[in-house]
Order: C-alpha cells, then structure tokens, then sequence
C-alpha cells in the first residue's frame, strides 16, 4: 500500500472558481435584461372627462403616472363600445417627459359618432423601441389599464 502524503495532494479548485464566475455573471445579466425590460412608466390612476361623453364629441383621458426613465414610444389606441366592436385610432408618439418623477398626463380623444349609447372601454397599448438595449429588437409592450365610461346619444 502506498501512502501519499499532504504534500503531493494538489487541490484543483478551477472548476469551483469557474462555475461561481458563470454563476455571478449569470445572475448579473439576468438582473440588467431585468432592468432593462421594466416599464418605464407606472400608470397610478386615470379617468375620462366628463364621465357622460356625447357620441361625435371631444373628451379627456387623464392620467396620474410615475415616470421612471426617459423613452419614446408608439401609443395604439381603442374603443369597446356597447356591442363589442372596436374602433381605433391612428398611433401616435407621446411627448417624453422633461423630468422624471410623477406627474399627471392629458389625452385628448374624439368619441366617434357612430358610438352606440352604453358603457364603453378605453383601451391603449404602448410599445417602447427606444429604452434600453433590447427593446429596438424586442419593443417593450405596455397595456394601460381599461378605462369606462358611458356614451350618450346627440339628440
């Protein structure tokens, strides 16, 4: 039997370093793709004014929003009426916002006159191309939240 002492036990310890190495700059990665796919913007609260929109007339989606970073967009919006059909309206590009921090944000929209009388939805969906690395390959899809209100007939 042979006996080995201490002295010639060479410890290989360059497995163990390189896989916590790719284990750290996995979770690092992982964490910037993170950061660089949140939204930038919070929507907090929103209503339209007035409440009782007149079909053919002009009325007022209102936000309360926490910007987070500076990012241009595309914003697709619709309408859901009474009877389930959707109109849309031609995209558009948001301003950008001068500063960072909450603010509140006005749309204006014109409620179609061919609106049936009802509760109908509000929905918009913007795409974000210009907010980090990613999204000029892979837009950053935000839904902003339903809102309802009620149309009215002209008489």
């Amino acid at each position: 039997m042979q006996v080995i002492s201490r002295e010639h036990i060479a410890l290989n310890f360059w497995p163990a370093v390189v896989s916590a190495v790719l284990v750290i700059a996995g979770i690092s990665a992982k964490t910037a793709l993170d950061a660089d796919r949140a939204p930038p913007v919070e929507f907090i609260e929103g209503t339209i004014l007035p409440s009782l929109v007149i079909a053919g007339q002009r009325a007022q989606v209102r936000w309360n929003v926490d910007w987070k970073r500076q990012c241009s967009g595309l914003v697709s919006r619709e309408l859901y009426d009474a009877e389930h059909q959707v109109r849309r309206y031609k995209p558009f590009i948001p301003p950008v916002p001068v500063q960072l921090g909450s603010q509140s944000v006005i749309n204006e929209f014109w409620a179609f006159s061919s609106l049936p009388a009802g509760e109908t939805k509000y929905r918009a969906i913007i795409r974000f191309t210009n907010c980090g690395f990613t999204s000029r390959w892979w837009p950053i899809e935000l839904r902003v939240p339903d809102l309802t209100f009620q149309v009215m007939r002209a008489k």
